[in-house]
């Protein structure tokens, strides 16, 4: 039966309160959206999430999901250093992975996965990426995996003998868009859709294949996933969509990162598609001119911003003893900040120069396919703030 109560534990609240305080750091602003399509304690749910940035983002889903979630990780975390407290206190589940145990790894997820239909049984909370590992890609990797739908149709068929017809699992999917996901101080935005509601429906229409069935909610979960993600085939589509976007938006205007990212994921398809009624050698035509003007901007080391502000003076450049004077305020206020912020500088000199070396030798191995870039940022920060408040 169904739980009707918050099952939070205590050691879970107190990890969401670190995960609230070191991602609340990392990110400079986060947006969430759609929070009010999270199903209520007691139903069995599967926050289901593109997963793009390793076990950041675990940390941002606890952070701001309002029921406790218990996501299944590789077995290799419970032995990494830092983050093996957390996962073993989060409620979270060890998987096996073929590559790593062999032929045992199907024997002993057996067992992992009973539990995993079980904890739905009893209305928990579970959170699973379609695409299975993390990559450090421009776009969600494709095909998704059917094993969050065949563990869905599991439950339901486990549970239809107690509860009846009237069981189902809620799959809320979730798309995570960062500006930049590996560096500090970035962005990040959050939608919640509508949850898709797994019961025995879906094997009724497919006659009980349950193959079948994992596959019609597969294509759902991809459909709204990809409704709620930026998915470029490349990196130079998203470098060309970005500098399309910040001409896009309109002088003397403000947009919240939410609006930024609409308009972004728009240039995408844009660009990766062409635009509607338009034909090939206009799309490529822009692209080129796309290309050629940040190329350019990458020239001279200037931001696209001051061209803009530069074209509203009419094209003309500022007198030279204003910039003279603006060079000189800067000057000023830089030493004076520098003199204040000295002493903290000095004390945490030891801990960035640590996570530069870390970060130069993660990305020299090319974080392409598996990130940890801002996963291990955000261990070194969280245990330097620990530490220091530890004493």
């Amino acid at each position: 039966m169904a739980q009707t109560a918050d099952n939070t534990t205590f050691l879970y609240r107190c990890i969401r309160i670190s995960f609230r305080s070191v991602s609340g750091i990392f990110y400079a602003s986060t947006e969430t959206h759609g929070l009010e399509h999270v199903p209520p304690a007691g139903v069995p749910t599967v926050i289901c999430f593109n997963h793009g940035n390793g076990l950041g983002d675990p940390v941002v889903l606890i952070r701001k999901t309002p029921r406790m979630v218990r996501f299944c990780a590789k077995d290799s975390l419970w032995k990494a250093p830092g983050f093996k407290y957390f996962i073993r206190n989060s409620g979270a589940v060890p998987v096996f992975r073929a590559k790593d145990h062999g032929d045992a790894a199907r024997e002993l997820n057996l067992a992992v996965f009973e539990k995993v239909i079980r904890a739905l049984c009893a209305g928990d909370c579970l959170g699973f990426a379609p695409e299975g590992v993390s990559r450090f890609l421009p776009y969600m990797e494709q095909p998704l995996k059917a094993g969050v739908a065949r563990i869905a149709l599991d439950a339901v068929q486990c549970a239809s003998a107690e509860e009846g017809e009237a069981f189902a699992v809620r799959l809320v999917p979730v798309g995570l868009v960062f500006t930049h996901r590996e560096k500090f101080r970035s962005d990040l935005c959050m939608r919640y859709c509508p949850p898709i509601r797994v019961d025995r429906g879906y094997l009724e229409r497919h006659g009980g294949d349950v193959k079948a069935a994992a596959a019609e909610i597969t294509e759902q979960l991809n459909v709204a996933l990809a409704s709620v993600t930026i998915n470029a085939p490349d990196w130079e589509t998203t470098r060309l969509a970005m500098t399309a976007s910040r001409l896009h938006h309109p002088v003397g205007t403000d947009m919240t990162l939410g609006q930024y990212l609409t308009l972004l994921r728009g240039w995408v398809e844009v660009i990766k598609l062409g635009a509607p009624g338009g034909a090939t050698t206009a799309v490529m035509e822009l692209c080129a001119a796309l290309a050629s003007y940040q190329d350019l901007l990458d020239e001279k080391k200037i931001k696209c911003e001051r061209v803009r502000r530069a074209s509203l003076q009419g094209g003309q450049a500022l007198p030279w003893y204003w910039c003279l004077w603006g060079m000189v305020q800067r000057a000023a206020a830089a030493g004076l900040f520098f003199l204040i912020a000295a002493p903290g500088l000095l004390l945490w000199m030891p801990m960035w120069r640590y996570v530069k070396r870390q970060e130069r030798c993660i990305m020299s191995r090319g974080p392409r396919w598996n990130d940890s870039v801002a996963e291990m940022k955000m261990l070194t920060c969280g245990m330097a703030i620990l530490l220091f408040l530890c004493g």
